[in-house]
Formats: structure tokens, sequence, C-alpha cells
């Protein structure tokens, strides 16, 4: 699903070169790549985060 999301947002936008979009697909692309795992293993567990 996430190859075919910057086409479709094209499609929904006709073409209007607007950045916001652009940079929310940018933001959900980006932390689908995040490890979560690792990111909970390398934080201190407080009660802020747990």
């Amino acid at each position: 699903m996430l190859p075919t999301l910057p086409a479709h947002l094209r499609k929904q936008l006709k073409g209007s070169n607007l950045r916001a979009p652009r940079d929310i697909l940018d933001a959900a692309v980006e932390s689908s790549q995040v490890d979560l795992d690792a990111d909970r293993r390398s934080r201190p567990v407080t009660s802020s985060n747990s």
C-alpha cells in the first residue's frame, strides 16, 4: 500500500503543488521505518513514557 500513496495523493490533489500533504506523506513513510522495539530499549522507562 505504501508505494501507491504518492500516486494516489497526486490524483486527489489534481496536480496542485501543495507542500503540506507531501510533508504529511513523508512523515508517514519515515514513521513506518522506525523500529519501535529498538527505540523502547534505547530509552529508560519513566512514568511519562511507559
